[in-house]
């Protein structure tokens, strides 16, 4: 999960000064060999706002398996906007766990 966020989270190095999305790491575990992250992006930085324009909180669940000649990587993603994470949490959440990749050969 946190190589994940770091490709998202580009806030350090040459794009220091842009608006460059940003993202928050809040939570990875595994089960078996299913790996479980949960992290929030920040977009559009409004000096107007004093906050960030768009937030969006991601659910993704990933395995690697070999189902034939070459391993394949197996992904499954939730998106919700953090102001309806109250209302869709429970069913994103839901979904995603319930995330089976193939059996490897």
């Amino acid at each position: 999960g946190i190589k994940l966020v770091n490709l998202v989270d580009r806030k350090f190095g040459k794009n220091a000064k842009k608006n460059v999305p940003t993202a928050r790491l809040i939570d990875t575990y595994n089960v078996g060999d299913v790996f479980f992250a949960e992290y929030e992006t920040f977009e559009d930085y409004s000096e107007e706002l004093g906050d960030y324009a768009t937030k969006l909180r991601f659910f993704v669940a990933n395995a690697i398996r070999n189902p034939g000649r070459y391993n394949r990587m197996f992904s499954v993603t939730g998106v919700c906007d953090v102001k309806d994470i109250d209302k869709h949490y429970a069913s994103i959440t839901e979904v995603v766990k319930s995330f089976s990749p193939p059996r490897s050969m």
